[in-house]
């Protein structure tokens, strides 16, 4: 093989040294705590400098072509989509508006050190030096930096990059420029908005055509390859159609993000991750020892074309320096406006919970809306007067006064109970189907819509952006491969273009190396680091919000089994048992911590309503471990389950129910149904953003384990 296909295997044992070096060079990157994309670079360029080392050239192509989409789609589907949308705007200003102003300013500043150099060259120059990299994502991240910065700088990094490049094209297309010519600042507004829009509609349609595909394939390895061609799909179209590819990678990134834990099993998606992780790493290690190596042949380059290594530091050195002080100066703007756009947004949560106590409806609670009248709802959502500083004008107070009365009062002009609200609502929706359905429906979109609203307000209310995590998202600003990669595009095409070339280089190792570096001991000088925690007891609301789920699918009269048969009410007793135990036995009736009844559970490690049935433990082995229905220390809701669990159990064996087989078909039945009810609750908390991403993130975490878990047994049990 060796003396027929010579080429073959040169390059096989490059790709097998290649990648035993990446994986060693990351691995003493981290034990020494230094990002490995640092270590890759000055091993690279150390390497490039061995007289034995020939030249190595990487296309530009390569990168913008074969790497970069993958890699933008792996950050694009595990991004915080609902984080990410809360700072949408603020993402756009950094990764639009700041690359534009980066690369005139650089520009302008470039032309009067290199005169011979047309005008939209040096911007052209500026557009390829103005994105930032994904790396300072990863070291923020092992910081432990507040999560808003990291989404910030996560999303920058994905949509800056098409910027840039729509740039680029734009300022270098057809003949180039004079000096002095003014540039088509229109054509360039107009081309960049036509692109934009183009990739993201191709974009959306790839990602809805691509979950809809990969939901219909059974096997985990065959969606996994469906995805591994989704940035592909994506980019190809979009460039033919003259649009962003980029942009349309991204939206399919994004698009899969939100759809997947809603269409696609557990074991699919764990998978998938495993393997995207896989080839970030390697792709990413890959273009980082790469960047280095290319150095000694940049360097010839701009030797042979007359160009100076001492001109290309000193001009890289100047483009860093533009490249920070420029985006001081927006991140400190966007600060202030970021800051001003909170406290108005709190004068509106503040007013709705004014409404929202005159009406008596606590808009955290679903269950209360019930009681809430759409009028009065859409009263309440119209702006008070501006004349009045009380949040409701005294009209509208009036009115949402008669509106409670007529609601919240009985015929004998007595409030009414929670209970007679909801027999009162279901009455109507007995006489009046079909009107109450549309009001049903148009309440439950305006209590998302507000919850999801209150939710954002704490969010940007708990996560400030001050002058500490200012200064740290301008230092986090480094350039990196794009830089080099859009660069070399520019070779042969453009006078000096060696140069060019080797100045960007400057400007991607330098700020890579100087901020890099340094931005550990940045954050840690800021007191940023160990900030990435979830807020205190959020998780125990989060288990609350899944039990209550949970328990809402058991007790469900209308609950049954897949082929129409109702479950067995013994296992059913059993299953609300188990997760009351769990919701209720870590606080006594005065309020402290409580042990949980003897033996009464075996639940996991992990939180503990996320583990409410064990599979095969039904049995009545457990009634010996329970409290007395006598005993009057034990939780009212812990006993009335017990007692009729123990009560069914007893009916149960006199009606001689010892089909182990079925009732283990059932035990599994019951738990898909809770760990669906459960999952659809944390989606549905997800997309109204009431709890953080990390706090979910590790609950979805637990939930597809135990799905996994329970299919696997399933299988072991069906083999056997």
């Amino acid at each position: 093989m060796g003396h027929n296909y010579p080429m073959l295997e040169h390059y096989l044992i490059i790709a097998v040294v290649g990648v035993a070096a990446i994986v060693a060079l990351t691995s003493v990157g981290s034990k020494l705590g230094v990002a490995p994309p640092l270590i890759l670079i000055l091993i690279g360029l150390g390497l490039s400098l061995i007289p034995i080392m020939g030249e190595i050239r990487v296309p530009g192509e390569v990168i913008l072509m074969g790497v970069l989409p993958p890699l933008l789609y792996a950050s694009a589907v595990s991004i915080p989509v609902v984080e990410f949308r809360r700072d949408l705007l603020a993402v756009g200003v950094l990764a639009v508006v700041l690359v534009v102003a980066t690369a005139v300013v650089l520009g302008l500043a470039l032309h009067q050190f290199l005169p011979v150099v047309p005008l939209n060259i040096c911007i052209a120059l500026g557009a390829i030096i103005s994105p930032t990299d994904a790396v300072a994502t990863t070291i923020v991240k092992r910081l432990g930096a507040p999560s808003r910065i990291v989404t910030m700088l996560d999303g920058e990094a994905l949509l800056n990059d098409a910027t840039a490049l729509v740039l680029l094209r734009a300022t270098t297309a057809g003949v180039a420029v004079s000096a002095n010519a003014a540039l088509p600042f229109s054509d360039i507004a107009w081309e960049f908005g036509r692109s934009a829009a183009i990739a993201a509609l191709v974009g959306a349609v790839v990602g809805v055509i691509a979950v809809r595909v990969r939901q219909r394939l059974r096997e985990a390895a065959a969606t996994t390859a469906v995805s591994l061609i989704v940035p592909f799909v994506a980019f190809v179209p979009s460039e033919a159609l003259g649009a962003s590819g980029l942009v349309a990678v991204v939206v399919a990134g994004l698009v899969s993000n939100q759809a997947a834990p809603h269409r696609l099993p557990a074991n699919h998606r764990m998978t998938e991750d495993a393997v995207w992780h896989t080839v970030s790493y390697l792709l990413e290690g890959a273009v980082f020892l790469a960047m280095g190596l290319q150095f000694k042949s940049l360097l010839r380059d701009a030797h042979d074309s007359g160009g100076s290594l001492q001109l290309a530091l000193g001009l890289g050195l100047l483009c860093i320096l533009g490249t920070i002080v420029v985006r001081t100066v927006f991140v400190s703007l966007l600060g202030l406006w970021l800051d001003r756009r909170t406290k108005r947004k709190l004068r509106r949560k503040q007013r709705w919970e004014t409404v929202g106590d005159a009406m008596g409806v606590d808009f955290a609670d679903p269950t209360s809306w019930e009681a809430a009248d759409l009028i009065a709802l859409r009263l309440a959502e119209q702006p008070a007067p501006p004349a009045d500083r009380g949040f409701v004008g005294e009209g509208r107070r009036r009115a949402l006064e008669r509106i409670k009365d007529n609601r919240l009062v009985g015929q004998d002009g007595r409030r009414l109970s929670d209970d007679q609200l909801r027999q009162a609502r279901h009455e109507r929706m007995r006489r009046f189907p079909q009107a109450e359905k549309r009001l049903t429906a148009q309440l439950e979109g305006m209590r998302k819509r507000v919850a999801g609203y209150m939710a954002d307000v704490d969010y940007l209310m708990r996560q400030s952006l001050g002058w500490k995590e200012g200064a740290l998202l301008v230092w986090a600003g480094m350039r990196g491969v794009v830089t080099l990669a859009a660069a070399q595009s520019l070779t042969g095409r453009v006078p000096d273009s060696a140069l060019l070339v080797l100045i960007a280089f400057v400007v991607a190792a330098g700020s890579m190396l100087l901020q890099g570096g340094t931005l550990g001991a940045v954050a840690r000088a800021l007191g940023l680091t160990g900030r990435d925690a979830a807020p205190a007891g959020e998780c125990d609301a989060l288990d609350h919000t899944l039990g209550e789920a949970a328990l809402a699918a058991l007790e469900d009269p209308e609950l049954r089994q897949a082929d129409g048969q109702p479950f067995d009410p013994a296992l059913l007793a059993v299953a609300v048992m188990r997760l009351r135990i769990t919701r209720l036995h870590d606080i006594s009736p005065e309020g402290s911590p409580a042990a949980p009844p003897a033996e009464a559970t075996t639940v996991d490690a992990s939180p503990a309503v996320l583990s409410p049935v064990e599979t095969d433990s039904a049995d009545t082995s457990t009634a010996d471990t329970a409290p007395a229905e006598s005993d009057p220390t034990a939780p009212d809701d812990w006993s009335q389950s017990w007692s009729k669990a123990r009560r069914l159990f007893a009916v149960s064996e006199d009606e001689d129910w010892a089909d182990s087989s079925n009732r283990q078909e059932q035990d599994r039945a019951i738990r898909r149904v809770t760990l669906h009810a459960m999952r659809e609750a944390l989606l549905e908390a997800r997309s109204l953003g009431t709890y953080s991403h990390k706090t979910l993130r590790d609950a979805l975490a637990v939930l597809d384990a135990d799905e996994i878990g329970l299919e696997l047994r399933s299988r072991t049990d069906e083999a056997v």
